[in-house]
């Protein structure tokens, strides 16, 4: 698969020496072309967060749904701030009007029919290149759960509650081609 670089994201709190901020390139796997657009899936894990931000510890978790989930107004924050101008000019929406968004189940056995394809790292200066889950858009045993790819690749349709810190975020976004 190919690989292209878009934006700069933040590396997360922890991985700030100095409480500096550290900009990394935003690097993205190719999943798709189309006559006129590409399906970019980021190829690491840029940070770990809540898909619903609601903090549900001692209680059952809250139901989620994309359009009031907390993970689709971080994934808009992403947009407005590790883009420059130029960059938001190739960014197309998807169509639910988003310019990030998190891939379902289906479109990420469509597009990364392999477990192997589907493992993400996070690949910081300082760390290993170890394995992580991540989110996708789509619901697990119930309502209150989303589905994730596991450390090795493989879809787990159970899913985690959706209110669980621990798992990767890992956005997608449909671009305009360049002539």
């Amino acid at each position: 698969m190919r690989n292209m670089t878009i934006g700069k994201y933040i590396l997360p709190g922890f991985m700030k020496p100095n409480n500096k901020e550290i900009h990394a390139d935003w690097q993205w796997i190719v999943l798709c072309e189309e006559e006129t657009k590409m399906l970019l899936l980021s190829r690491d894990i840029i940070d770990w967060d809540f898909y619903s931000g609601e903090n549900t510890l001692f209680s059952p978790p809250i139901p989620s749904t994309w359009e009031k989930s907390y993970m689709r107004d971080l994934l808009a924050g992403l947009y407005e701030t590790c883009f420059e101008p130029a960059d938001k000019d190739r960014i197309l929406t998807n169509g639910a009007g988003d310019h990030l968004f998190i891939l379902t189940a289906k479109e990420t056995r469509k597009y990364l029919p392999k477990a192997s394809l589907r493992t993400a790292e996070i690949q910081w200066d300082d760390m290993s290149r170890d394995r992580y889950c991540w989110w996708l858009n789509t619901y697990g045993y119930n309502s209150s759960m989303m589905q994730i790819v596991t450390e090795a690749g493989t879809i787990d349709t159970e899913g985690r509650d959706n209110d669980s810190d621990e798992i990767g975020i890992r956005p997608a976004m449909w671009v305009r081609r360049l002539p």
